[in-house]
């Protein structure tokens, strides 16, 4: 960790991969109980696509960040918008990945993502996509999935929330071997609604790590990675490629305060401009922030 010193507040960066996190002003089709952003977004009134682009503009040059998440709501659900933001955001140099559920209604919708998908894959960096073993929507499509990995080469990644902490072996390893053909790596957590602090997120990630070791054809890589993560890592191997599997164990705030110290480990950039220190934490002192880290 790099350390810069100041009289008043101390920024500190806590990982090598500082994540840029912004949310979309807008909302997403899909209701999933699991959902820590649907609530937020009960309330549009405020929320604003050129207030978050200024906020990019006072951080983005931020020599630590590395990486640029575009999230929601549904970053696919409004392409005009998303097109304006990506368009801010290639001018920072960094990695650009977008959190989606790609919200697939008719082929019409399939074919403007995928088009969109296509013309701006020198821009985006990798696509996580949201797919959920115990829950189903009409906007899943998997079709579109494939097309894009088959089209270009994009990074695709699957984000699955597990909701039953009981979660059952052949199941899991049904959904891994569904996905392995077409994507790069699973990224499996627990349903984050279900806990109050880090304790509870041990205990509800105990049983969800014990399915993955009870695989046989995943081998086991790794654990801890970046602060905020705190995968556990696993390969499963087929003879053409190698399918990455993780449970992301996560902590409870991406920001750690100790005294006048502050550790970052996300910037987020919120609906409505607001720079914050955490999902829900304080805001950023940005003059602060870039006296430090210009």
């Amino acid at each position: 960790m790099k350390y810069f010193k100041q009289d008043t507040i101390e920024y500190i960066v806590g990982r090598s991969n500082l994540a840029l996190t912004i949310f979309v002003p807008y909302d997403c089709p899909n209701h999933c109980p699991f959902c820590t952003s649907k609530s937020e977004y009960a309330n549009t009134e405020n929320f604003n696509i050129d207030k978050i682009t200024a906020s990019l503009k006072k951080v983005g040059n931020l020599r630590p960040i590395t990486d640029i998440v575009i999230t929601g709501g549904e970053p696919f659900a409004d392409l005009t918008k998303l097109q304006y933001l990506l368009d801010h955001c290639k001018h920072y140099h960094k990695n650009i990945y977008i959190n989606t559920t790609l919200p697939v209604r008719d082929q019409k919708e399939a074919d403007d993502i995928f088009n969109f998908i296509l013309r701006n894959q020198r821009i985006i960096s990798g696509l996580n996509i949201s797919r959920h073993m115990c829950i189903k929507t009409n906007l899943e499509d998997d079709s579109l999935i494939k097309r894009i990995y088959e089209n270009t080469s994009l990074p695709i990644r699957i984000n699955s929330v597990l909701i039953e902490v009981k979660a059952e072996v052949d199941r899991v390893k049904q959904f891994i071997h569904k996905y392995q053909p077409f994507v790069n790596s699973i990224n499996f957590r627990g349903d984050y609604t279900k806990v109050k602090n880090q304790d509870d997120l041990r205990t509800l990630n105990h049983p969800l790590l014990k399915v993955l070791f009870d695989l046989p054809e995943l081998y086991y890589l790794s654990s801890g990675g970046c602060l905020v993560c705190n995968n556990n890592d696993f390969v499963l191997h087929d003879t053409h490629k190698n399918t990455y599997v993780s449970l992301h164990r996560g902590y409870e705030h991406s920001c750690v305060k100790q005294g006048r110290y502050y550790i970052l480990n996300d910037i987020i950039i919120k609906q409505d401009g607001r720079i914050l220190c955490d999902w829900d934490g304080e805001e950023l002192d940005v003059d602060e922030l870039k006296h430090q880290w210009r």
